[in-house]
């Protein structure tokens, strides 16, 4: 009984490891979309965003997540210089966190 326990829960954690490194790809791939689009994409910055919240929430360490947060709260913020007279102090001191 102990050994299947065991394995039920060695299995439980890599799914739950797993499912979040999904989020942490997904916002990076909405990050880099939202990055490389003709136009401002404020959205996907925000769905990026969001995801790495989520992954977050299970790896508070990972330092590549904490980077791509801190961008996309930085273009939230302050997406062009065409902006700046709607700048978001709330994201920038957000970003300011992650980096």
């Amino acid at each position: 009984m102990q050994k299947s326990l065991s394995i039920f829960i060695i299995l439980f954690l890599f799914q739950s490891v797993g499912f979040s490194q999904n989020a942490l790809e997904k916002g990076k791939d909405l990050f880099r979309r939202a990055e490389t689009s003709d136009t401002v994409q404020m959205e996907l910055y925000r769905e990026a965003a969001a995801q790495i919240e989520e992954y977050l929430l299970v790896d508070s360490l990972n330092a590549e997540a904490h980077y791509f947060l801190g961008y996309a709260y930085d273009r939230i913020s302050l997406p062009t210089m065409n902006y700046l007279v709607t700048l978001d102090m709330e994201y920038l001191r957000k970003s300011i966190f992650h980096f």
